[in-house]
């Protein structure tokens, strides 16, 4: 059994269907080069062990998924925002080896080709890389809604949100049961080369 974590008012901004797909116990890692914004010493998990997902809507997402997950009440942009899941980094680390980054497509829902644009952005053929959080999902009873921010904005990953309500603070969580057992998700783990056995 694990403890319930304390909740931190940081949120992450992911694809709708993607944060569905967490939800549903289907997706258990993210994957993320960064966005512009995140400054010259680039994107990185370690900045935050534990955060919200926050939901964002991407007109190419159900594209772009090999399976389709859908959150109920998304809103249209500008106005609020719907936070159910908060998340704890278990494991978190650079992926160097394409061929790596291919074995944990049973983790996942993003179809390889968006994979293969985020790991070569920016980076020459062959030399790129992919930041990986390994995930440990709950998901709140009473959704938190907080009004759309003009700073949430832009090509970044991270958004500092509102303090967080004292009910909302102690409501509360349900674990997320992954699909598949803590075992599964070692063995592909370390098919990637990430040697680490985790709890869920």
């Amino acid at each position: 059994m694990h403890d319930r974590p304390e909740l931190a008012p940081t949120g992450f901004k992911e694809w709708a269907s993607v944060c569905a797909a967490v939800g549903a116990g289907r997706q258990q890692i993210i994957l993320r080069k960064g966005g512009i914004a995140e400054g010259r010493t680039g994107f990185s998990f370690a900045k935050h062990d534990a955060f919200f997902l926050f939901p964002t809507l991407f007109h190419q997402q159900e594209e772009s998924v090999r399976e389709v997950f859908e959150l109920e009440d998304v809103p249209a942009a500008e106005e609020s925002i719907p936070l159910r899941f908060f998340v704890q980094v278990l494991w978190t680390g650079e992926m160097r080896d394409w061929q790596a980054v291919q074995k944990l497509e049973p983790l996942h829902v993003w179809k390889e080709s968006v994979i293969r644009e985020r790991f070569d952005y920016d980076d020459e053929p062959g030399q790129g890389s992919v930041q990986l959080a390994v995930l440990r999902a709950w998901e709140l009873l009473e959704t938190w809604w907080i009004p759309h921010h003009r700073s949430y904005g832009g090509c970044r990953s991270w958004v500092n949100l509102p303090g967080i309500p004292e009910q909302i603070a102690a409501a509360d969580l349900r674990l997320i049961d992954a699909c598949g057992s803590a075992d599964q998700l070692t063995t592909v783990l370390v098919s990637s080369g990430v040697n680490v056995s985790v709890s869920m």
